[in-house]
C-alpha cells in the first residue's frame, strides 16, 4: 500500500508539472502571436509604402493597395493557428480544473491513485470528449474572436479603403 501511495504522490507531482508546462506554453503562444502582429504591421506598412510608390509611377491603378490585403489575411490565419494550439492547452487546463473540483479527486485521495483522469495528456487526446475539444479549438471560431479578428480586419479594410481614396 505504501508503494501505491508513493506512486499516487508522484502522479500528483506530475499533474503539477503538467499545469506548469501548460501555463508556460500558453504564455509562450501569447508572445508568439504578439510577434505575428508586429510582423504583420511591419510587412503591411512596407507594402503600403511600396504601393504609394507604384501609384506615383502608374496612372490611377489602385490594385497595388488591394494586393496588400494578402499580408493580413496570411498572418491572420497563422495567428489563428497558434491560437488554436493555445486553445487546446486551455481546454486541458479546464479539464484539470474540473477534475480537481470533482468527487473523483476526493476518491483519488482515498484510493491513493488517480481515478478517472490521465496525466500528461497535454493535447487532451486520451481524456475523451473529442467532440468538445474539436468545438473548443475550431479554427473558424477562433479566427473571428474579437481579440484576433478586429486587428486583421482593420488592416484589410484600410487597404481596401486606400485603394479607393488614393
Amino acid at each position: 500500500m505504501e508503494n501505491q501511495g508513493s506512486a499516487f504522490y508522484f502522479q500528483l507531482e506530475m499533474l503539477k508539472k503538467e499545469l506548469d508546462h501548460l501555463n508556460s506554453s500558453i504564455d509562450k503562444i501569447d508572445t508568439i502571436t504578439q510577434s505575428i502582429k508586429y510582423w504583420t504591421i511591419g510587412l503591411w506598412g512596407g507594402a503600403i509604402v511600396l504601393a504609394l510608390g507604384k501609384d506615383n509611377e502608374t496612372t490611377h491603378f489602385h490594385g497595388h493597395y488591394l494586393s496588400t490585403t494578402v499580408i493580413p489575411l496570411l498572418f491572420w490565419f497563422i495567428d489563428g493557428w497558434y491560437r488554436r494550439i493555445q486553445r487546446g492547452f486551455i481546454f486541458r487546463v479546464i479539464q484539470i480544473s474540473k477534475f480537481l473540483n470533482s468527487p473523483d479527486f476526493t476518491t483519488s485521495f482515498e484510493k491513493q491513485i488517480l481515478v478517472g483522469f490521465y496525466i500528461f495528456d497535454l493535447r487532451s487526446r486520451m481524456s475523451g470528449n473529442q467532440q468538445e475539444l474539436l468545438k473548443f479549438t475550431n479554427i473558424w471560431k477562433i479566427l473571428f474572436f474579437p481579440s484576433v479578428a478586429i486587428f486583421y480586419i482593420g488592416l484589410i479594410l484600410c487597404s481596401i479603403i486606400a485603394s479607393f481614396i488614393v
